[in-house]
């Protein structure tokens, strides 16, 4: 890449690209990863998307300090109220994207290399889940409501008010657990 390129006009579209790729990834991985981390994952991916936020924000500010960094004029929001951006709107956005990334796609990865397969029975009720966008059915167990646990209205009103008994396939880390698949499926005859 030409010197020209990395001149001080354009560190934000490097910091805005960066975002959109972890706003697609971290998308992709809530949609169609069936991967559930540790609580201590979750955490860990917390303090360090917050401790990234703020060192990204304290790089801009000691740029901008040092002329090396300038604003750009189509930021007009940003000019007018900085701290307003730099400290409460930027982080509702980019620290989840960065945590969402941070505690699943991450650990999913290591938990694809590192992980062992095994098989697990599980009791699980059925959930409706409901929110603007419409109504969500699953089967609501220890990993949540991964994709692989959503099911339809009909499988919903077969299960409502009984056990449910899953026995899954998944690969397990320390890091997490990726489910693989549902191996089969009863209805309890105890309530």
């Amino acid at each position: 890449m030409s010197k020209s390129s990395f001149s001080k006009y354009y560190y934000h579209d490097y910091v805005i690209l960066m975002m959109v790729i972890l706003f697609i990834s971290g998308t992709y991985s809530i949609l169609f990863l069936n991967f559930s981390a540790t609580p201590m994952v979750n955490l860990i991916a917390l303090v360090i998307s917050t401790t990234l936020y703020f060192t990204i924000i304290l790089y801009f500010f000691y740029l901008s300090k040092k002329q090396l960094w300038v604003i750009p004029r189509n930021w007009k929001n940003f000019k007018i109220s900085p701290l307003f951006h730099s400290l409460i709107l930027l982080p509702i956005i980019l620290i989840p994207i960065c945590w969402i990334n941070f505690s699943k796609t991450l650990p999913m990865i290591y938990t694809k290399i590192y992980g062992v397969q095994t098989v697990e029975v599980l009791e699980v009720n059925v959930k409706k889940l409901t929110s603007k966008n419409g109504t969500t059915y699953c089967l609501s167990n220890k990993y949540s409501c991964l994709p692989i646990f959503k099911i339809n209205y009909e499988e919903f009103k077969a299960y409502q008010n009984k056990k449910v008994i899953l026995q899954i396939s998944h690969q397990k880390s320390s890091l997490g657990t990726i489910i693989h698949s549902i191996d089969h499926i009863r209805i309890s005859e105890k309530k």
